[in-house]
Protein backbone atom coordinates (compact mmCIF):
# COMPACT_ATOMS: atom_id res chain seq x y z
CA UNK A 1 0.00 0.00 0.00
CA UNK A 2 1.61 3.33 -1.34
CA UNK A 3 0.19 7.17 0.00
CA UNK A 4 0.87 10.22 -0.94
CA UNK A 5 0.35 12.17 2.31
CA UNK A 6 -0.30 16.13 2.44
CA UNK A 7 1.66 18.31 4.35
CA UNK A 8 0.51 21.97 2.37
CA UNK A 9 -2.80 23.58 3.65
CA UNK A 10 -4.18 24.11 0.47
CA UNK A 11 -4.66 19.70 -0.22
CA UNK A 12 -5.95 17.77 2.96
CA UNK A 13 -6.93 15.26 0.31
CA UNK A 14 -4.46 11.45 0.79
CA UNK A 15 -4.16 9.50 -2.25
CA UNK A 16 -3.34 5.78 -1.54
CA UNK A 17 -2.70 3.49 -4.44
CA UNK A 18 -3.04 -0.68 -3.13
CA UNK A 19 -0.45 -1.55 -4.98
CA UNK A 20 3.28 -2.67 -4.12
CA UNK A 21 5.46 0.21 -4.96
CA UNK A 22 4.60 3.76 -5.98
CA UNK A 23 6.95 5.48 -9.33
CA UNK A 24 5.99 9.17 -10.20
CA UNK A 25 7.49 10.22 -13.83
CA UNK A 26 6.12 13.88 -14.22
CA UNK A 27 6.59 15.60 -17.15
CA UNK A 28 6.14 18.91 -15.27
CA UNK A 29 9.32 20.92 -14.81
CA UNK A 30 8.38 22.06 -11.51
CA UNK A 31 8.46 20.77 -7.47
CA UNK A 32 4.39 21.07 -7.55
CA UNK A 33 3.97 18.25 -6.52
CA UNK A 34 6.21 18.20 -3.64
CA UNK A 35 4.87 21.60 -3.00
CA UNK A 36 1.74 19.57 -1.91
CA UNK A 37 3.03 16.06 -0.71
CA UNK A 38 5.52 14.43 1.57
CA UNK A 39 9.08 16.45 0.11
CA UNK A 40 10.88 13.14 -0.16
CA UNK A 41 8.67 11.45 -2.87
CA UNK A 42 11.13 10.49 -5.17
CA UNK A 43 9.91 11.79 -8.50
CA UNK A 44 11.60 11.28 -11.73
CA UNK A 45 11.85 14.43 -14.48
CA UNK A 46 11.12 13.11 -17.52
CA UNK A 47 11.87 16.60 -19.21
CA UNK A 48 14.25 18.25 -17.04
CA UNK A 49 12.98 20.41 -14.36
CA UNK A 50 13.62 24.13 -13.33
CA UNK A 51 17.28 25.11 -12.44
CA UNK A 52 18.17 22.32 -14.62
CA UNK A 53 18.21 21.76 -18.46
CA UNK A 54 14.71 21.62 -19.63
CA UNK A 55 13.64 19.57 -22.22
CA UNK A 56 10.92 21.56 -24.86
CA UNK A 57 9.99 20.62 -28.75
CA UNK A 58 8.36 17.87 -30.62
CA UNK A 59 8.76 14.21 -30.63
CA UNK A 60 10.50 13.89 -34.03
CA UNK A 61 11.40 15.38 -37.49
CA UNK A 62 8.75 14.16 -39.91
CA UNK A 63 8.43 17.04 -42.38
CA UNK A 64 11.19 15.84 -45.31
CA UNK A 65 11.57 19.85 -45.47
CA UNK A 66 13.13 19.77 -41.90
CA UNK A 67 14.88 17.13 -42.60
CA UNK A 68 17.08 18.30 -45.56
CA UNK A 69 17.86 21.20 -43.03
CA UNK A 70 18.73 18.57 -40.41
CA UNK A 71 16.74 20.60 -37.72
CA UNK A 72 16.89 18.26 -35.02
CA UNK A 73 17.95 20.71 -32.11
CA UNK A 74 13.58 21.15 -32.26
CA UNK A 75 13.17 17.56 -31.29
CA UNK A 76 13.32 16.36 -27.49
CA UNK A 77 15.49 13.42 -28.19
CA UNK A 78 18.34 15.70 -29.70
CA UNK A 79 17.80 17.98 -26.48
CA UNK A 80 17.57 14.87 -23.94
CA UNK A 81 20.84 13.36 -25.43
CA UNK A 82 22.87 16.99 -26.07
CA UNK A 83 22.07 17.79 -22.41
CA UNK A 84 22.27 14.72 -20.63
CA UNK A 85 18.76 14.83 -18.89
CA UNK A 86 17.22 11.54 -17.50
CA UNK A 87 15.46 10.06 -20.54
CA UNK A 88 14.80 6.90 -19.02
CA UNK A 89 10.86 5.61 -19.28
CA UNK A 90 9.56 2.96 -18.74
CA UNK A 91 11.49 0.21 -20.17
CA UNK A 92 14.03 1.08 -18.13
CA UNK A 93 12.46 1.09 -14.65
CA UNK A 94 14.41 -2.56 -13.03
CA UNK A 95 11.29 -2.77 -10.67
CA UNK A 96 9.16 -2.90 -13.79
CA UNK A 97 10.70 -4.74 -16.20
CA UNK A 98 11.15 -7.33 -13.50
CA UNK A 99 7.86 -7.92 -12.68
CA UNK A 100 7.07 -8.03 -16.79
CA UNK A 101 9.77 -10.30 -17.37
CA UNK A 102 8.71 -12.72 -14.04
CA UNK A 103 7.76 -16.53 -15.10
CA UNK A 104 5.20 -16.49 -11.87
CA UNK A 105 1.95 -17.50 -12.57
CA UNK A 106 0.05 -15.59 -10.63
CA UNK A 107 -1.18 -12.21 -12.69
CA UNK A 108 0.86 -9.01 -12.68
CA UNK A 109 -1.15 -5.77 -12.50
CA UNK A 110 0.57 -3.07 -13.77
CA UNK A 111 -1.41 0.35 -12.89
CA UNK A 112 -0.71 3.74 -14.72
CA UNK A 113 -2.34 6.86 -13.75
CA UNK A 114 -1.90 9.66 -16.28
CA UNK A 115 -2.74 13.09 -14.87
CA UNK A 116 -2.72 16.71 -16.39
CA UNK A 117 -0.89 15.52 -19.97
CA UNK A 118 -2.32 16.04 -22.93
CA UNK A 119 -1.43 12.79 -24.70
CA UNK A 120 -0.16 15.16 -27.83
CA UNK A 121 2.30 14.03 -30.41
CA UNK A 122 4.90 15.54 -28.89
CA UNK A 123 5.04 12.56 -26.55
CA UNK A 124 4.08 9.87 -28.84
CA UNK A 125 7.21 7.76 -27.78
CA UNK A 126 6.60 7.56 -24.10
CA UNK A 127 2.66 6.82 -25.17
CA UNK A 128 3.49 4.27 -27.20
CA UNK A 129 6.10 2.85 -24.81
CA UNK A 130 3.14 3.13 -22.35
CA UNK A 131 0.59 0.68 -24.87
CA UNK A 132 3.54 -1.95 -25.22
CA UNK A 133 2.72 -3.95 -22.63
CA UNK A 134 0.12 -6.29 -22.38
CA UNK A 135 1.50 -8.56 -24.78
CA UNK A 136 2.00 -11.25 -22.16
CA UNK A 137 -0.89 -13.60 -20.53
CA UNK A 138 0.35 -13.28 -16.96
CA UNK A 139 0.71 -9.31 -16.74
CA UNK A 140 -2.15 -6.99 -17.36
CA UNK A 141 -1.16 -3.21 -17.92
CA UNK A 142 -4.49 -0.62 -16.97
CA UNK A 143 -4.65 2.21 -17.61
CA UNK A 144 -6.70 5.65 -16.08
CA UNK A 145 -6.55 9.07 -17.78
CA UNK A 146 -7.23 11.74 -15.80
CA UNK A 147 -9.23 14.89 -17.63
CA UNK A 148 -10.39 18.04 -16.69
CA UNK A 149 -13.65 19.06 -17.23
CA UNK A 150 -14.90 18.47 -20.84
CA UNK A 151 -11.63 17.36 -22.52
CA UNK A 152 -11.61 13.75 -22.62
CA UNK A 153 -12.79 13.88 -25.98
CA UNK A 154 -9.89 15.87 -26.71
CA UNK A 155 -7.38 13.78 -25.44
CA UNK A 156 -9.21 10.13 -27.11
CA UNK A 157 -8.48 11.91 -30.02
CA UNK A 158 -4.82 12.58 -29.46
CA UNK A 159 -4.73 8.69 -28.67
CA UNK A 160 -6.38 7.20 -31.66
CA UNK A 161 -4.26 9.92 -33.81
CA UNK A 162 -0.80 8.40 -32.33
CA UNK A 163 -2.48 4.81 -31.38
CA UNK A 164 -4.83 4.31 -33.88
CA UNK A 165 -8.42 2.81 -33.60
CA UNK A 166 -7.70 -0.74 -33.16
CA UNK A 167 -5.45 -0.57 -30.49
CA UNK A 168 -7.25 2.11 -28.65
CA UNK A 169 -10.59 -0.17 -29.13
CA UNK A 170 -9.31 -2.95 -28.02
CA UNK A 171 -7.52 -1.40 -25.04
CA UNK A 172 -11.15 0.54 -24.14
CA UNK A 173 -13.26 -3.14 -24.55
CA UNK A 174 -10.81 -5.04 -22.22
CA UNK A 175 -10.97 -2.67 -20.04
CA UNK A 176 -7.56 -1.94 -20.22
CA UNK A 177 -8.09 2.22 -20.80
CA UNK A 178 -10.65 4.37 -19.23
CA UNK A 179 -11.14 8.08 -18.48
CA UNK A 180 -12.18 9.20 -15.45
CA UNK A 181 -12.54 13.01 -14.30
CA UNK A 182 -10.26 14.55 -12.27
CA UNK A 183 -11.52 15.02 -8.55
CA UNK A 184 -12.92 18.56 -7.71
CA UNK A 185 -9.94 19.55 -5.05
CA UNK A 186 -12.00 22.36 -4.14
CA UNK A 187 -14.84 20.68 -3.30
CA UNK A 188 -12.65 18.38 -1.42
CA UNK A 189 -11.32 20.57 0.82
CA UNK A 190 -14.53 23.39 1.19
CA UNK A 191 -12.39 25.92 -0.89
CA UNK A 192 -13.84 28.41 -3.09
CA UNK A 193 -12.25 28.00 -6.61
CA UNK A 194 -11.35 31.95 -6.55
CA UNK A 195 -9.13 31.20 -3.08
CA UNK A 196 -6.86 28.13 -4.89
CA UNK A 197 -4.66 31.20 -6.38
CA UNK A 198 -4.27 33.21 -3.44
CA UNK A 199 -3.74 30.00 -1.14
CA UNK A 200 -0.58 28.67 -3.83
CA UNK A 201 1.16 32.12 -3.12
CA UNK A 202 0.82 31.95 0.71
Amino acid sequence: MEELSPYNKINKEKFTFDIEYLDILSFNYTQTLNRFYTPDTKIEFIHGRVGKSLVLGISDLKNEFLKKFKNYSFTKYHQKLLNNTDYLFLRENKKLMSLIDSNSIGQQNINIYIWGHSLAESDESYINEIFSFNQKPNVQCLVTVYFHRNDAPRLLNNLLDILKKDKVELWMKKGWLKFEQNPDIAKLNNIEPVELSKLAEA
